[in-house]
């Protein structure tokens, strides 16, 4: 999503979960992380549209969580440039 179309009156928890869905959906779909990380979206979405509404979002934290740590975990996947290029 956008970040043109984040509102002022957006709270920071909204922003948040936009800014993780964004990062899920930047996943390689050869990650073996991208199913799981589709299924956060779709979730996070879900929660976020039910903030909008102003309707309660019980699991939007959990989800929250749970998207940080699939990312950090992604993340420490990634190879390392020396090993890749050597230490030239």
């Amino acid at each position: 999503m956008p970040y043109e179309t984040l509102s002022a009156q957006m709270t920071a928890i909204e922003r948040y979960a936009l800014l993780l869905i964004d990062r899920l959906e930047r996943l390689s779909a050869d990650s073996p992380w991208a199913h799981r990380a589709g299924g956060l979206k779709i979730a996070l979405l879900r929660q976020v549209d039910a903030l909008r509404r102003g309707m309660p979002a019980p699991t939007l934290p959990a989800l929250l969580e749970e998207s940080h740590a699939l990312l950090s975990a992604a993340a420490h996947e990634i190879p390392d440039p020396g090993e890749i290029f050597g230490d030239a």
